[in-house]
């Protein structure tokens, strides 16, 4: 019997986990070291099951265990196995610690009760973890579901498997449409977008991430809804499992509305210093009409009067040709058509011309050949316009503008196209200056200028396939700046008012 004791006592003391044995009465008479240190404190005298009152064992919701819930009073009482449970202990260094509690009863041979064994192990890290893990789990469910962006998680075939609550309500969905496969990526997108996307999964493969691209989803209702897309790669936890990527999707409409909203004003900023110069271009033959009109009701001799009705018929021609220039340059077509750049720039300079008179500038107008291009006609004469503009104001009087096309090709993507260029001979522009042209309210005009114009041309001309460049110089006898636009013979650009529509 001392030998098997001591066999006993080896197992037990060497084995990973707490073990208390009780006789039937619940009195403790066996643990081994196990159960100290992890309680943290030496075995409590337990001579019956009222002494468990003073373990200070509680429920997760905080109640403290009555004796008739702890394991190993179960077993005794209910003569059977006992499995695993969770408790809160406050442990001797007064620290509270996770322990799980499982008993099985020892019966004698005609099936009295003789006690019970319990077994007793340390899952305070483990429920940490998993606390950890279920706080993490719902830190991330709430900014995934109460996010301002769309976030959807799906595969490279299509597959959608989820959406968030904000992605839902902008498309028009329910997570039913979703679970039912209602809502594929490729249903969701226009064709025109398609090469976009098959751009960003060749990223995906290659880098595990796709770089922001604007697209538009079509909603559940048939309108399209403009998005600034990103894609992160969701690598796979088990071998051979179907990788899954998540797609983050920013609402674009209230920014298509605000540049819709600057690009009106900007216009309404154009027209009205086309107004301006357009009435000094009126003013002028009419005030000779008047003239020559009062001239003629006083003169007597016929052919004088003749000579000077002529000349009033004469500057009235040159009022209604200014009137139809001004008509063609506000004209926008719905559709893109084939035009020359003479086209174009005749009835841009025509505008200006009292302007440069006036300001002392000489206009010289270098036509190569004039090759045909596909292009929105209003939105170019809206570029032309705001690029001539600041060309006859950087001058200030005394300078010289070149206006020059040709046909050209762009040497990066081999395309035809057309190249005109602007030149001025005025103060130029310094490099801080040129790196921020184009950033929308910058202006070197003070309040006599909008920011807008550079800005709003430079997205016309992208829209168009286009480029547009720009070199200057400062100082000496050969200041000045060109602006050099090259435009794609054939464009399968959209028309601004659709896409800010």
């Amino acid at each position: 019997m001392r030998r098997e004791q001591e066999t006993l006592r080896t197992v037990l003391d060497s084995m990973p986990v707490g073990v208390s044995v009780a006789r039937a009465n619940g009195e403790i008479f066996l643990t081994n070291p196990e159960v100290a240190r992890i309680l943290r404190h030496e075995h409590l005298p337990t001579p019956d099951f009222e002494s468990y009152s003073d373990w200070k064992t509680y429920h997760a919701d905080g109640r403290k265990l009555e004796v008739q819930e702890y394991p190993l009073a179960q077993a005794i009482t209910r003569r059977e196995p006992i499995p695993g449970q969770d408790f809160r202990y406050q442990r001797g260094d007064g620290t509270m610690a996770w322990i799980r509690l499982s008993a099985s009863p020892i019966l004698g041979q005609e099936g009295t009760i003789l006690g019970a064994v319990t077994v007793l192990i340390d899952v305070d890290a483990e429920r940490q973890q998993r606390e950890n893990l279920t706080r993490s789990e719902e830190r991330f469910r709430l900014l995934i579901e109460q996010a301002s962006v769309g976030i959807v998680i799906g595969d490279l075939t299509g597959r959608l498997t989820y959406m968030n609550p904000r992605l839902l309500e902008i498309l028009g969905y329910t997570t039913s449409d979703l679970d039912a496969g209602a809502a594929r990526w490729d249903e969701l997108t226009p064709p025109e977008y398609a090469r976009l996307d098959e751009n960003a999964v060749v990223e995906l493969q290659t880098t595990g991430t796709a770089q922001p691209y604007q697209k538009a989803f079509v909603a559940r209702d048939g309108t399209k809804i403009p998005f600034l897309v990103g894609a992160v790669r969701i690598p796979s936890q088990v071998a051979g499992e179907r990788e899954e990527i998540a797609v983050f999707l920013t609402d674009l409409r209230s920014q298509k509305q605000a540049e819709a909203a600057l690009i009106q004003s900007e216009k309404l900023a154009a027209v009205g210093r086309l107004a301006a110069s357009i009435s000094h271009e009126i003013n002028n033959p009419l005030e000779a009409v008047t003239n020559l009109l009062f001239l003629a009701s006083s003169e007597q001799n016929p052919s004088l009067v003749k000579d000077y009705l002529d000349q009033a018929s004469h500057e009235l021609a040159r009022v209604s040709q200014i009137a139809g220039q001004t008509l063609r340059f506000h004209r926008q077509s719905t559709r893109p058509r084939a035009m020359t750049p003479r086209e174009l720039l005749d009835p841009v300079l025509a505008l200006y011309e009292g302007r440069l008179r006036n300001a002392n500038v000489r206009s010289v107008s270098e036509h190569r050949g004039d090759p045909k291009f596909v292009c929105y006609e209003g939105d170019m004469r809206q570029v032309l316009n705001n690029l001539i503009g600041n060309a006859i104001d950087a001058m200030r009087g005394d300078g010289t503008l070149r206006v020059r096309s040709r046909a050209a090709r762009d040497p990066r993507s081999d395309a035809n196209g057309v190249r005109i260029t602007i030149a001025d001979t005025g103060l130029g522009m310094s490099a801080a200056t040129l790196h921020r042209i184009f950033e929308p309210f910058f202006t070197t005009k003070g309040i006599n200028g909008t920011g807008l114009g550079l800005w709003i041309s430079q997205g016309i001309v992208q829209k168009h396939q286009g480029k547009l460049r720009v070199r200057s110089r400062t100082g000496g006898a050969h200041s000045g700046t060109v602006f050099a636009l090259f435009l794609p013979l054939e464009t399968t650009a959209t028309d601004s008012g659709e896409l800010l529509s």
